[in-house]
């Protein structure tokens, strides 16, 4: 690697990072398939099973990002059961899923519920006493260093309203990442510090890219 002097913390990281395969050059980390719904209903990707109202819907007003999100509940006087799910090939190494909530509206019911499944785990269940935390969209993370294992699992979103009066969830910006960053080495704290609270080594190598710094 060529580097002056300018560039030798910035060096130093890099060779750590090459060393502890912090950041795989090119490597895939999505592997959640229109996490966002923006393809639309119907949807290749996710299949959709309700007794009612549409699970998949375009409302830019409501959506985290984009223009579409998922909307589960929202009917009222009537029993309503909706799910969302696709298969996920997790291969070996580390994995996070995570997902924007919203509880826009809620009753007093504590039968209104979502649950987020992984194969027949429940990772969490939302019911109407999440609502207060869940008013405007939380990003929520998932390990899934137990599903890691090369095989496909099934992801799955499913709800059950009852409609008296309604509970709605959103849904948006799903993802399940293989590509976590780790903690750092003491390099990476050592150069942290020396560059400022908020770098990162993805940073810095976003950086060196623009300063065309090679091997």
């Amino acid at each position: 690697m060529v580097c002056n002097i300018h560039l030798m913390i910035a060096c130093m990281v890099i060779a750590a990072t090459q060393a502890f395969g912090q950041v795989p050059a090119k490597a895939v980390c999505e592997v959640v398939q229109d996490g966002g719904f923006e393809t639309g209903r119907p949807n290749a990707t996710w299949q959709e099973v309700t007794t009612g109202l549409a699970v998949i819907n375009i409302d830019s007003l409501h959506a985290r990002t984009g223009s579409w999100l998922a909307v589960f509940g929202g009917q009222l006087f009537q029993l309503l059961e909706q799910s969302l799910e696709q298969p996920v090939l997790i291969p070996p190494g580390r994995a996070e899923l995570s997902y924007c909530l919203r509880i826009p509206e809620s009753s007093t019911d504590e039968l209104d519920r979502l649950a987020v499944r992984l194969d027949d785990v429940v990772l969490a269940e939302y019911t109407t006493a999440d609502q207060p935390v869940f008013a405007q969209y939380v990003r929520v993370v998932h390990n899934l260093s137990d599903w890691t294992d090369g095989m496909t699992h099934l992801l799955r979103f499913e709800s059950s309203v009852t409609g008296t009066p309604v509970t709605t969830f959103y849904l948006d910006d799903v993802s399940m990442n293989l590509c976590p960053s780790p903690a750092p080495p003491d390099l990476f704290r050592f150069a942290a510090r020396w560059m400022g609270a908020g770098w990162t080594g993805h940073d810095l190598i976003n950086l060196l890219e623009a300063w065309n710094v090679s091997e």
